[in-house]
């Protein structure tokens, strides 16, 4: 059974005196899978606590209702990818990353194997799975101008996102818009081989996951940012360094998850993660140009309108080095 909310109970495991806790919530960007082990795995340990951090993991939507969500204050922090959120701050929702956890776009489709897709262009004349609204239903234009794709012979067949598992093992659709390292996973477990097409290596490269706050958040309690921050620096590195437990965690969290699709999950967003850390840097630095591209690419193809420079979507001043 999923749970829209969750709170794990684990004894303090660094010794020491007790501290005040302050309570505070994270939105996960979609249901708990091995791509949020780091979270899962760091409350476990304790690694809040220590910062003076009662944290509650709530599970999310898609990374748009996460922006959302931060803007209505129902949480304190979020995960969001940096596309949805420059879409949402760009209308007026005062939010912002602080924390940029995955600096390559996790975007694609995955295609059935047994299809012979073997680039975007084999694509056209076939149906593909997506999400009215979600970050890569918004960015696959952008896929199709770089492309040039034609998108008349490209069938979009719409449907919630919980959908596209069953609608692709069933055939009813030869491939899916998804996050490149859980739905290839997913479906394996399930017994059908599928064909990765990264946004990425299609000229579309956006930054993936970020960790997002409320702007007053920001202002109002920048010491709870800093020791989140820190916390969740240290659940990454520990996930990185450690992926086997960190899939124990999430098991261990929901019994329903599969062990081996959660260490196999835990494995693929690790290799984003850390080919996204730049050279001789902790995870969660954002960089001028990785951030700059990202906006210039949501100008173009989804209509964002803004005059914020890029630096107004991002901050590196609460990352520990």
């Amino acid at each position: 059974m999923r749970l829209g909310s969750f709170v794990v109970a684990a004894s303090l495991l660094i010794a020491g005196p007790a501290l005040a806790q302050d309570k505070a919530s994270l939105r996960l960007n979609w249901l708990l899978s091995g791509s949020h082990g780091a979270f899962v795995l760091g409350k476990e340990r304790g690694y809040y606590k220590a910062e003076g951090i009662d944290l509650t993991l709530n599970e999310g939507r898609g990374s748009a209702r996460s922006v959302q969500q931060i803007g209505s204050k129902d949480d304190d922090f979020a995960m969001a990818d940096a596309g949805s959120l420059i879409a949402g701050a760009a209308k007026g929702i005062p939010a912002k990353s602080v924390m940029s956890v995955v600096n390559r776009s996790t975007y694609g489709v995955i295609a059935r194997a047994d299809l012979g897709i073997k680039t975007m262009k084999d694509l056209e004349g076939k149906r593909l799975a997506v999400t009215a609204g979600d970050g890569l239903t918004q960015l696959w234009p952008a896929v199709v101008a770089v492309n040039k794709l034609d998108s008349d012979k490209i069938r979009l067949v719409m449907m919630d996102a919980t959908a596209k598992t069953t609608s692709f093992l069933d055939k009813q659709v030869d491939a899916v818009l998804g996050g490149i390292t859980e739905f290839p996973t997913l479906f394996k477990a399930k017994g059908v081989d599928s064909t990765v097409l990264a946004f990425a290596d299609y000229g579309v490269n956006t930054i993936g996951m970020t960790v997002i706050a409320h702007n007053d958040t920001i202002k109002a309690k920048p010491d709870l940012v800093k020791r989140f921050v820190r916390a969740s620096q240290k659940s990454y590195e520990a996930m990185i360094a450690e992926p086997k437990e960190a899939a124990a965690a999430v098991n261990r969290m929901n019994k329903d998850l599969e062990l081996a699709t959660l260490l196999a999950t835990v494995a693929e967003a690790n290799l984003v993660t850390v080919a996204g850390i730049p050279k001789g840097k902790r995870i969660g630095l954002a960089e001028d140009a990785d951030w700059q591209l990202t906006l210039d690419l949501m100008k173009k193809y989804r209509e964002v309108e803004t005059n914020l420079p890029a630096t107004a979507f991002y901050t590196n001043e609460f990352l520990s080095n």
